[in-house]
């Protein structure tokens, strides 16, 4: 079960795609009508999300998720490093913290493995299917792309829950440095975005391509 979200969660997570959006002028952006629906989604209740999508083609949902993307890789990622790096440089910090540390580090190598294979394999046959005639790509082929994305489409969101909840059930009897409580609030904040992230992967997008087959 999603843990009931507040206001302020929502707007700390809000505020920092937006940043980063206006802030990359260079960079290809989805559309910011889209970005805004995504924004209001209500992850206590999910109850039409699919029909809050509909008036987005396929290409622009995927340039949503691709941006996403971008955003995980270059400017979050980062952010949890650093905190990392932060922990590593208190002689308080016990092993036990550091351990704990550099599991969420092994977690961020598969969450890339897992951003490099929908783009490289999900995302270009998902952009197919939808700017082709059913003509132009066999049934096989279609099936045969699809099965392969679905057996390399691990829930990568809900391996950092889990990867969150040992690190929580870890430290809870210890005393933590500031600086390992602004990583732990990072990682609240990283797997909530994530999740919104599946959400629209999941249950608007793989529907679609579903659909298309």
């Amino acid at each position: 079960m999603i843990k009931r979200l507040d206001i302020s969660t929502y707007e700390a997570i809000n505020e920092n795609f937006n940043n980063f959006y206006n802030s990359n002028l260079e960079l290809d952006k989805p559309s910011r009508k889209l970005t805004e629906v995504a924004s209001q989604l209500d992850m206590n209740d999910l109850s039409g999300t699919v029909e809050k999508f509909k008036g987005f083609s396929t290409e622009e949902i995927i340039d949503y998720l691709v941006f996403n993307h971008h955003y995980y890789l270059t400017k979050k990622l980062p952010e949890l490093q650093q905190s990392i790096l932060h922990v590593f440089g208190h002689e308080d910090v016990s092993n036990l913290l550091k351990t704990l540390a550099m599991f969420f580090g092994k977690y961020q190598k598969s969450l890339i493995s897992h951003i490099k294979m929908e783009e490289n394999v999900f995302f270009p046959m998902a952009k197919d299917l939808a700017s082709s005639s059913k003509e132009q790509m066999s049934k096989t082929k279609k099936w045969t792309s699809f099965i392969e994305f679905l057996g390399n489409h691990d829930p990568i969101e809900d391996e950092l829950k889990k990867v969150n909840l040992i690190i929580k059930e870890a430290v809870k009897d210890i005393k933590v440095p500031f600086a390992y409580s602004v990583f732990m609030n990072q990682i609240d904040l990283f797997e909530l975005d994530l999740k919104r992230h599946a959400i629209i992967e999941d249950e608007v997008l793989l529907p679609r391509v579903e659909a298309m087959l």
